[in-house]
């Protein structure tokens, strides 16, 4: 992989960039190609698929706009100059939005060159596992972004309902200390599933406080995010980072467990929201707790249930916003908030 334009591994930007490697990799080899990832200067990937090759080059950027081709050139007309002495398409993917001044500008400039953005990579993983996979790695939303066709024949048979097996391990998931795990990774690939348009990091298990508590996942929300639940998060609740909590418990979850979540809680750290996914509910004094956490220290917690996660998926599946049920949520919470 090459971290060009100082981009080192261990960087933010370096390691998305890794990441979209892997998953260019994946959607070329799931369109049939063979992939070749030895590395050569310039070039990230060699796509082969009869007598076509393609060079690859993958790009990345923290911003919804891509605003750096301009100090691609030298990258640009080296894996072009490759490409021809090798019979080879250059290929330049960028997975955030090009203009069409841009576009236009490279198209010109470099006319061998084929370029896609992050519009044409919506467009080829439409309903796949591979999409949820990348949008839950970018550091943006994509909810506004509309996906648009492209030259490259990279396209494939969709994939199969991995939503239906997800929700079957989900009800064969017994309660109880020694299935906590499962109930943890069935629960993540679920919310990955119905808020990966909305949320990214996807962080799994952190340690905090000197290893005396730890939350199961860590989210942030993604930038550009106009869903009126996450907005109001960031503007009203100070918080750009989500705590989910999944509690597999044999019983009603009580007070105890909504106070240690709170403690997880820190408004200066922009983490002041929790979500609890419990599965088999909660009694009480647990809404109490929780409405107790919000009015003296401002920390939303919300309580939600195994049915809540299947509604939101059920949601998700039928393309409405799954954020509204959890503004619903918020909205009974508000209402009933006593001084």
């Amino acid at each position: 992989m090459n971290y060009n334009l100082s981009e080192s591994k261990g960087s933010k930007t370096g390691y998305l960039s890794f990441e979209l490697e892997k998953i260019t990799q994946k959607i070329f080899i799931k369109s049939g190609y063979k992939v070749d990832t030895n590395e050569h200067s310039y070039i990230d990937l060699i796509a082969s698929l009869e007598n076509t090759i393609y060079y690859v080059e993958v790009k990345s950027s923290s911003s919804i706009q891509y605003k750096n081709h301009f100090y691609l050139s030298n990258q640009i007309e080296k894996m072009i100059s490759y490409s021809k002495q090798n019979d080879a398409i250059p290929v330049l993917i960028v997975y955030s939005l090009l203009s069409e001044k841009d576009k236009e500008e490279l198209s010109v400039r470099y006319q061998e060159l084929l370029v896609l953005d992050i519009r044409n990579i919506l467009y080829v993983i439409q309903q796949t596992d591979i999409r949820d996979e990348l949008i839950s790695i970018l550091p943006f939303s994509v909810e506004q972004i509309e996906p648009e066709k492209c030259d490259l024949n990279i396209n494939w048979l969709q994939h199969s309902d991995s939503l239906s097996a997800l929700l079957v391990r989900l009800d064969k998931c017994k309660s109880g200390k020694d299935q906590s795990t499962d109930f943890e990774n069935i629960s993540f690939d679920l919310l990955k599933y119905i808020f990966s348009d909305d949320l990214a990091l996807w962080h799994k298990q952190e340690r905090s406080n000197m290893n005396l508590y730890r939350f199961d996942l860590f989210c942030r929300i993604k930038d550009y995010n106009s869903k009126t639940f996450w907005t109001m998060m960031e503007n009203y609740f100070n918080s750009k980072y989500i705590v989910f909590e999944f509690k597999n418990y044999s019983k009603k979850l009580t007070q105890n467990e909504i106070y240690t979540t709170e403690k997880y809680l820190y408004q200066k750290a922009l983490r002041n929201v929790a979500i609890i996914i419990a599965r088999n509910g909660y009694d009480n004094n647990s809404m109490w707790a929780a409405k107790g956490c919000l009015r003296e220290s401002g920390k939303l917690i919300i309580l939600l249930t195994i049915e809540d996660l299947k509604t939101m998926c059920l949601l998700k599946q039928t393309d409405e916003d799954p954020s509204e049920f959890l503004l619903n949520k918020l909205d009974m919470l508000l209402v009933d908030l006593e001084k």
